[in-house]
This record gives structure tokens, sequence and C-alpha cells, in this order.
């Protein structure tokens, strides 16, 4: 049986080729040890992968999750930073990609977590 995406009116599923992060978000909560991240994709009709990750103002992966084939446009998760009370300022990189393919997009994104807002 085939399978049946649903999106919103007015948004045409793509094919892989032009499926792209269209927006990307880091909310760190107040105890500066959690983050929510959403990932808001293009509609698309074959499902990609997102590799997350976060690191620190040093550069080190701090938390890091991967999402393979998500069923909606938008995934939403809370990540869990390793080390307790992380100070500077920290990067969210997002990269969407198909197979063991070069990823095709990448979205970077600098916050500071929630201890420290």
């Amino acid at each position: 049986m085939p399978e049946v995406f649903l999106f919103d009116q007015g948004s045409s599923p793509r094919p892989r080729e032009q499926v792209r992060i269209e927006q990307a978000r880091a909310e760190p909560y107040p105890d500066g040890i959690r983050v929510r991240v959403t990932v808001m994709l293009t509609p698309f009709f074959e499902r990609p992968n997102l590799s997350i990750t976060i690191s620190d103002s040093s550069g080190e992966t701090v938390a890091e999750a991967d999402v393979l084939e998500p069923i909606t446009p938008t995934t939403e998760m809370t990540m869990h930073l390793r080390r307790p009370a992380p100070r500077g300022e920290h990067s969210l990189r997002v990269a969407l990609y198909y197979g063991n393919d070069e990823p095709q997009d990448v979205s970077l994104l600098s916050f500071l977590p929630g201890n420290e807002s």
C-alpha cells in the first residue's frame, strides 16, 4: 500500500533534490541543560534524514541526535546537553541528507543556554 502524507493547504510535496530546511530553532530551557529543537522542512515525497548536533563555545559536541525518515515536515525534540550548566555561546547544526549521500542542506545557528539568557 502506498504511503499517504498530509500537508498544509498551499504547500506541495517536493522531489528529493528540492527538499530543504526551511527553519531550525533552539529554545533553551531555564535549567541550562535542555534545549528544545524544532526543525521545519519543505514538504517531501521521499522522507529524508536529519543529523542534529549541538556544540559548545569550544566546538566540542555536547548533544547529538539522528532523525531517520521523519513522517512530517516538522520535527520537535528536547535535547539534553552532556555537561551541566554549560557556559558561552553554543551552536546548533542541522544537516538534511538521504542515505549515505553528503548533506544537501545545512542550517547553523548560535544560542545561549537557558541559564545565561
